[in-house]
């Protein structure tokens, strides 16, 4: 699945929007963010709702569904940590 249409009516490079999502951040006092955290918000909140690490895997475009169990993985362990009493 392609993110980037390099066409007549798209021009960006994925270098160039992710400069300009980083200067708009910063402008707004969100120093630390990067454009693929907006990927990993996506994956991470569909894998929390109850959709199945597959069809996320498949959604981001992972070869593997090894791929995004390594990645989001984590992400439900500290989820999980955080609801222990």
């Amino acid at each position: 699945m392609k993110v980037f249409y390099y066409g007549p009516y798209w021009d960006y490079t994925k270098g160039f929007v992710s400069h300009k999502f980083k200067k708009e951040a910063s402008r707004l006092g969100i120093p630390d963010i990067r454009f693929h955290d907006l990927r990993r918000t996506f994956g991470y909140n569909l894998i929390k709702q109850g959709m199945s690490i597959y069809k996320v895997s498949k959604l981001l475009g992972h070869k593997s569904v090894r791929t995004t169990e390594q990645h989001y993985a984590p992400l439900l362990t500290t989820d999980i940590d955080d609801f222990v009493l």
